[in-house]
């Protein structure tokens, strides 16, 4: 399987998000840890009967995958279990949404400024103790009847209200993001909440009449373990790597500000419970042991994961971070959901996924053989890696030894 992608040039940029900025719909919110809507447009346009099923992404996000499959026409399908990301996709995703829709939340946000609400009253002391340290109180003080004020709204407005408040949440903290964290030291310009509103809600308006004509996508708020409906077409997916990013501290600012949480340890039980384990912070219920894990998983697979997590336990020893932990549950969980997704997917249908390497306490994470390994066990043929990228030298810390090589980011394709 040979997909038409982009000249070398370009192919770097295909498992990023950078270009989900200037692209339509895309645009109204975007995540670093992501891939591109041209990967996932090469992906439709390689793809075989496409049309007679639908697109599947197990591991949605903020719905790359889904958007870009509903502006070529094709119906989709996408689970996302993190709260905030499901709503940014589901604002996304709204083919019902209009421009009057879009001024109508704008004037709502708008006027909220004007009450000035008592941040106090709105959140309790560690989300607004949190929230204070990335938001200047003049600015979280016009922007505090928002979490009151989109209960008051009807349900279909709630995901794209949430999406406005949001990117003017962002635009008005005076925190940079920081590799992919907010960093409560770090300083960039804080801008007026109404100068970010009226912005967003151009952009909006502009892309409502760009992309008119969209089909139906579906993202529903679970983990794709639960369970996914047969005959999907493609399957384009990026699960998170095992590198200990963790997407429910990326975005804490959100969860506290929507009162998705009132504390970490809420967080973790609500939010991080559900996400693939990938941090050494994960609820210790959801790591499993050596011998369920050989149950669930095929030799091969099994044999890799027995070899890095000797390797990582030996290395993290006495260190803060247990990174040999997160080896067999993550590897039984990822092995859970790309089985769903086998069991999902038409015969001769392709299977595309994004992942990249990492290097933990020196330990090299060749997650793409990983995947590959997970991939065949299953059943999948045509198992193929290619590697897309090199890595900026800010994934590897000063502090710890890198991998032999730069770390790298990779596209692993099979056929059901």
């Amino acid at each position: 399987m040979q997909l038409a992608l982009p000249g070398s040039a370009d192919a770097a940029k295909l498992p990023t998000s950078l270009t989900s900025r200037h692209r339509e719909i895309h645009r109204w919110f975007n995540f670093i840890a992501g891939f591109s809507p041209e990967f996932v447009a090469s992906c439709i346009d390689g793809a075989e009967g496409v049309r007679d099923g639908y697109v599947l992404d197990p591991f949605a996000g903020a719905g790359t995958t889904l958007v870009e499959a509903q502006l070529a026409g094709l119906p989709a399908t996408g689970y996302e279990p993190h709260p905030f990301f499901a709503e940014m996709a589901r604002a996304k995703l709204d083919r019902e949404l209009t421009i009057d829709d879009v001024s109508m939340v704008e004037a709502l946000v708008a006027d909220s400024f004007s009450s000035r609400a008592d941040p106090g009253a709105v959140w309790a002391d560690t989300p607004l103790t949190f929230l204070r340290k990335l938001i200047p109180e003049p600015a979280l003080t016009q922007l505090a009847a928002s979490p009151e004020l989109v209960e008051s709204l009807p349900g279909r407005l709630h995901p794209i209200f949430r999406l406005v408040v949001s990117r003017t949440l962002e635009g008005t903290s005076g925190s940079k993001t920081d590799g992919v964290y907010k960093a409560p030291t770090s300083s960039k310009r804080s801008l007026e909440p109404r100068e970010v509103l009226a912005t967003v809600c151009s952009e909006l308006r502009h892309d409502l009449v760009v992309a008119c004509d969209r089909t139906t996508a579906t993202l529903i708020e679970r983990p794709a373990g639960g369970g996914i409906a047969g005959g999907a077409s493609l399957c384009v997916t990026s699960p998170p790597y095992l590198n200990n990013f963790d997407f429910a501290e990326m975005t804490r600012m959100e969860l506290y500000f929507w009162r998705f949480a009132e504390s970490w340890r809420e967080i973790t039980e609500t939010v991080r419970s559900q996400l693939l384990v990938n941090t050494t912070t994960a609820p210790a219920h959801l790591r499993c042991d050596e011998a369920a894990f050989r149950a669930v998983v095929d030799r091969d697979v099994f044999a890799f994961a027995e070899r890095l997590h000797s390797k990582l336990a030996t290395v993290c020893s006495g260190r803060t971070k247990p990174y040999d932990r997160l080896v067999y549950p993550y590897t039984s969980g990822l092995s859970e959901i790309f089985g769903r997704v086998y069991d999902a997917l038409q015969k001769d249908a392709p299977m595309h996924v994004v992942v990249a390497d990492s290097a933990l306490y020196g330990v090299h994470i060749r997650l793409h053989d990983l995947v590959a390994l997970i991939l065949a066990g299953l059943g999948f043929r045509r198992v193929t890696i290619r590697h897309l990228r090199e890595r900026g030298e800010r994934w590897v810390l000063a502090k710890r030894k890198g991998p032999p090589g730069r770390l790298g980011e990779y596209w692993v394709s099979a056929t059901r």
